[in-house]
């Protein structure tokens, strides 16, 4: 309700050409707002009653957040989820009230489970494939955790690089770990991306599962007769994963690709053959 009234307040002031500084909350945004419409006698009227309105729930915010610290205070355990960085009071709170008794799960990762932070499965055949977390669970428990969770990666993660920094200048750069520290740092914007991306899961798991295969097929094509048969080996091989990741049958786009490739001029454009051109031409209606 706290940022509709903000956002009410913004969109009625934009007509008339006052932008009101992003920062600006609290009784800086009041001052800031009622400075801005004094030259608008009507406008001043419907805007004050918005922030008359804001004031007051500011103020029973205030009572609940001062409610809400009393209750975590007497709950010894908040005071330990409490220990951790990034755990505040609502978080703490949340996650006692939704799991009530600890001792009713088996193991932590039942926990996980129960509030909808464990990846879903789907299985059918050959195909295991492993897809985000279900959002079964209290969802506003979930969302902060994710808050907590970033909190407290950041911290690990500013510690970390600044333990790359100190001892970089102290180690052999060609040894072990001075070339293991080196990519670290080299690699970092890639390493802390799952930190800015809310969507970027934190390891490669589904990528490295769909790469094995294609991986251990390199060690038959080193028993090939010639470069050529290797590298048209690993052509198809790579072609037949990339259907699988596309969701179509290889067979059905390998029986297609051969059927219209001799049918097509030597320096045709054959882009729309591949698997993910495919796909889309399958999904078109």
């Amino acid at each position: 309700m706290k940022r509709q009234l903000y956002g009410q307040v913004r969109g009625l002031l934009r007509p008339f050409g006052i932008k009101i500084s992003a920062r600006a909350g609290g009784k800086r945004f009041d001052e800031e707002v009622r400075s801005s419409c004094n030259r608008h006698d009507a406008l001043y009227v419907g805007i004050s009653a918005l922030l008359d309105t804001l004031a007051r729930v500011e103020v029973e915010l205030a009572g609940l957040d001062k409610k809400v610290r009393q209750i975590t205070v007497a709950s010894k355990p908040c005071w330990h989820l409490m220990s951790a960085p990034g755990v505040g009071p609502l978080t703490s709170l949340a996650f006692v009230a939704t799991v009530e008794d600890p001792q009713r799960f088996r193991t932590s990762r039942s926990i996980g489970s129960y509030i909808g932070l464990t990846p879903k499965r789907y299985q059918s055949g050959d195909r295991d494939v492993t897809g985000s977390i279900s959002k079964q669970g209290d969802e506003m428990l979930r969302h902060y955790l994710y808050e907590a969770a970033g909190c407290l990666l950041t911290t690990v993660l500013a510690a970390f690089r600044k333990w790359l920094d100190d001892i970089a200048p102290k180690v052999l750069p060609k040894g072990k770990l001075g070339k293991a520290i080196s990519y670290t740092r080299n690699q970092w914007d890639y390493l802390i991306r799952y930190v800015e991306n809310g969507h970027a899961p934190i390891d490669n798991n589904l990528l490295e599962r769909d790469i094995r295969p294609f991986c251990t097929g390199r060690n038959s094509w080193l028993f090939s007769d010639t470069p050529a048969g290797a590298k048209a080996s690993a052509v198809i091989y790579s072609l037949v994963l990339t259907c699988r990741a596309c969701g179509i049958d290889p067979y059905v786009w390998l029986r297609h690709a051969l059927t219209e490739l001799p049918q097509r001029p030597t320096e045709a454009d054959i882009t729309d053959l591949l698997p993910f051109n495919f796909a889309k031409a399958q999904a078109a209606p």
